[in-house]
C-alpha cells in the first residue's frame, strides 16, 4: 500500500533540489517555502512534517521550490520580507531590503535627541507607541536578505542571508524585531510625510505626490533612494513625530513604496517625491526643511559585478545595486557635497556603504561637514556598513 507523502518528504525533496542549484542557506529557504505554501507560521511546521501533504499543496510548494532554485531571491518567490519588525511586500521593481541596514535605522532611532529630526525640539525624546496586542505572535515573521553590494567576500557581501527574526526588546543601538500589525502606532501622530527619490538613468519630470499630511511639522527626514521604502517607513513607524521625505527615480519602486505605506498603515504620514538626486526636493522648495538625511544609494563597483550571486546579477534591478566610478563611490562623491550645500539645516547623516568604502565615505563627510563628528558603524558580520556625520 503507498502512502501519500507527507510534509518531511516534500521538504527534503526541496533541500535536495535547491542544493543542487547552489543556493546558500536550502534548508532555510525550502522550511521558508513550505511554510508559505502551507500558510502557517515557520513555528508550527515542524509540528505538521509527519502529516501527509495535500495535492494541491505540494504542487504549489514544488512550483515555489522550482523558482528558487532558479535563483531568483526568496523575497520574490514569497512576495515579502521582514525588515525592522516589519513586513515589506518586495518584487522586482526594488531590491530587497538587507539586514545589515537595519544598523542604519537603528543609529538614526538612537541618535542624539538635539540632532535627530523632531517636531517637539531639541531634547525631546522618541518612542513607538504599541497598542495592547499589536505584537502578533502567530505570523511568519521571516523572508530572504541578500547583503548588500561588492565584490571578493560574497560571504559577507551580496551572499544570500535568510533572515527570521524574532520579537525582541529594541534598546539603544540594538536591533529592532517588534513585528508590528497594520495602525499599531497611536493615531493621534498622524503628521507624517514621506519622499523617496533614486538615481540613475535619464533625468525624469518631477512628481510630487502628497497623502494628507495636516499640519505637518517643520523639521524632516530625507531617504534618497527609498526603493521599497524599508528605510523611510521604518524610521516612519519608529519616530511618530518624525516627518519622513523618501524619493526615487524610479516610478516603479515608488508605486512598491507606496504599497508598502498603505499596508503597514502609513498612507496619510507619506509623501512620495520622483527624481534624481536632491532635484525633488529643491523642486518642492523642502530644502531648508531637512534635518537628517539617509541613504543606501547603489555602490557596487563595477570590477566587482562578476563577483555577485545570482540573485543580484540576475534579478534584482541594476540601477538600484550598480554604483559609479571605478571604486562604486561616485554616488557619494556627488551627493554628499550637494546635501552640504542645498541643505542648510541638516545635523544627521546616515549612509550605508559597501565594503571597503567606509573610509572614503567617512573623508568626504568630513570634508563636507568640517564641524561634525563622523564615525563608522559595523554590521552584524563586523564589515564597516554605515557612515554617520552628526552635528556637535
Amino acid at each position: 500500500m503507498t502512502h501519500a507523502p507527507s510534509v518531511r518528504d516534500a521538504l527534503n525533496e526541496a533541500v535536495a533540489r535547491l542544493q543542487a542549484a547552489g543556493v546558500d542557506s536550502p534548508l532555510t529557504d525550502a522550511r521558508i517555502l513550505l511554510a508559505h505554501a502551507l500558510d502557517v507560521p515557520l513555528t508550527r511546521l515542524d509540528l505538521l512534517l509527519r502529516s501527509p501533504l495535500d495535492t494541491a499543496v505540494r504542487a504549489r510548494f514544488s512550483a515555489l521550490a522550482a523558482e528558487r532554485a532558479s535563483r531568483r531571491p526568496l523575497a520574490y518567490v514569497t512576495g515579502y520580507t521582514e525588515f525592522m519588525g516589519l513586513r515589506f511586500r518586495c518584487d522586482e521593481r526594488a531590491l530587497v531590503p538587507r539586514p545589515e541596514t537595519e544598523v542604519l535605522v537603528n543609529a538614526v532611532v538612537g541618535a542624539d535627541p538635539r540632532v535627530r529630526p523632531s517636531s517637539a525640539g531639541p531634547g525631546r525624546t522618541h518612542g513607538i507607541v504599541l497598542k495592547k496586542g499589536s505584537v502578533e505572535e502567530g505570523r511568519l515573521s521571516c523572508g530572504p536578505h541578500v547583503s548588500r553590494r561588492s565584490g571578493f567576500q560574497s560571504r559577507h557581501c551580496l551572499s544570500q542571508h535568510n533572515h527570521v527574526s524574532a520579537p525582541t526588546t529594541a534598546g539603544h543601538g540594538r536591533t529592532h524585531g517588534i513585528l508590528l500589525g497594520n495602525h499599531s502606532v497611536e493615531e493621534k501622530h498622524s503628521s507624517y510625510t514621506v519622499y523617496v527619490a533614486r538615481r540613475s538613468g535619464c533625468q525624469s519630470r518631477h512628481r510630487l505626490c502628497q497623502h494628507n499630511h495636516g499640519s505637518a511639522p517643520t523639521t524632516a527626514i530625507l531617504d534618497l533612494g527609498a526603493g521599497t521604502g524599508a528605510i523611510g517607513l521604518s524610521l516612519a513607524a519608529l519616530l511618530p513625530e518624525a516627518r519622513v521625505i523618501l524619493t526615487d527615480i524610479s516610478s516603479d519602486a515608488l508605486a512598491l513604496a507606496r504599497e508598502n505605506a498603505e499596508a503597514l498603515g502609513l498612507p496619510d504620514r507619506v509623501r512620495f517625491a520622483e527624481g534624481p538626486d536632491l532635484d525633488p526636493v529643491l523642486a518642492a522648495g523642502l530644502t531648508e526643511e531637512i534635518t537628517c538625511v539617509v541613504s543606501n544609494p547603489p555602490y557596487v563597483a563595477l570590477r566587482d559585478v562578476a563577483a555577485l550571486p545570482p540573485e543580484v546579477a540576475a534579478h534584482e534591478p541594476k540601477p538600484a545595486w550598480l554604483g559609479e566610478g571605478e571604486a562604486g563611490t561616485g554616488v557619494y562623491e556627488r551627493l554628499i557635497p550637494e546635501c552640504a550645500r542645498y541643505l542648510p539645516n541638516v545635523r544627521l547623516v546616515a549612509l550605508e556603504v559597501g565594503l571597503g568604502q567606509a573610509a572614503t565615505v567617512r573623508d568626504l563627510c568630513a570634508t563636507a561637514w568640517p564641524t561634525f563628528d563622523t564615525r563608522i558603524l559595523k554590521d552584524l558580520s563586523g564589515i564597516d556598513r554605515v557612515v554617520i556625520a552628526q552635528s556637535r
